[in-house]
This record gives C-alpha cells, sequence and structure tokens, in this order.
C-alpha cells in the first residue's frame, strides 16, 4: 500500500527550488531544476522515513490536502508555494487476522463499495485506524 504526502515546492526566480513535507518537519530537498527537485524530494523522504523506521519512530499518517493548503495560505509572507503528492511504498506489511460481527463486515464491506480509492477491508481499515490514532491522542 502507497501513501501519498504532500510536498511543498518553493519556486523563487534565480534560486533553488525547494521542496518540504508538512507531515515531516526538517525533511527537505533542493534542485536546479523542477525535475531535479521532484527527484530529490522522493529520494529525501524515503531516506527519512527509513530512519524513522530504523529509530522506532511512527510514521505519520498523511495530513488532509486541504488543511495543509489551508495552514500554507494563512502565512501572507511565504513565498507563493506548489504543493503535489508524493508517493512513498510502506516498507513492510504485517498480516493480522480479526473477527468481526457478520453485520459489521457488511457494512464495511457497503462503506468500500461505495468509496472505491478505500480498495478493500484491510485499507479500510488501516485508514480508520490511523484517522482515529491521529486524531484522538
Amino acid at each position: 500500500m502507497e501513501k501519498k504526502y504532500c510536498a511543498f515546492i518553493y519556486i523563487e526566480k534565480g534560486k533553488n527550488i525547494g521542496v518540504t513535507f508538512p507531515d515531516f518537519p526538517g525533511c527537505t530537498a533542493v534542485g536546479l531544476t523542477f525535475e531535479e527537485a521532484l527527484n530529490t524530494a522522493k529520494e529525501a523522504l524515503e531516506s527519512h522515513i527509513e530512519v524513522m523506521i530504523t529509530e522506532n519512530l511512527d510514521i505519520p499518517y498523511p495530513k488532509n490536502i486541504d488543511d495543509i493548503i489551508d495552514e500554507a495560505n494563512e502565512d501572507k509572507n511565504k513565498p507563493q508555494v506548489v504543493w503535489l503528492l508524493v508517493e512513498v511504498p510502506e516498507h513492510k506489511v504485517k498480516r493480522l487476522n480479526i473477527t468481526l460481527l457478520e453485520y459489521e463486515a457488511n457494512k464495511f464491506d457497503n462503506y468500500i463499495s461505495t468509496h472505491k480509492k478505500l480498495k478493500n477491508r484491510s485499507n479500510f481499515l488501516a485508514e480508520a485506524g490511523l484517522y482515529y490514532i491521529n486524531h484522538h491522542p
């Protein structure tokens, strides 16, 4: 399962193109061209996540893009930014067996069938669980 994290691209004439990740403070990348900045951004994010895994730190769940954009637009003194989504593959998958009441599984399946981005029960439960953890610390 891949996660998509928002990245801000800072473009200032005559300077390098900078990239930051709102979900990962301190993770930055630069490039002389837009393409170079995108490539170094993906490498930087993957390396940052690998270090977090090595140090047994929690990988944040991607923030809602609309919230990130609203936050970025609050500070009128910041340079103009362009945002994009950077996909990062998960490093390990762990299989779990769970038990649900039949009506619960049916409710999940009905919900998933109308929200195609969720793909399946595993994806739904991962998204729901991480959302809960991130919003109820």
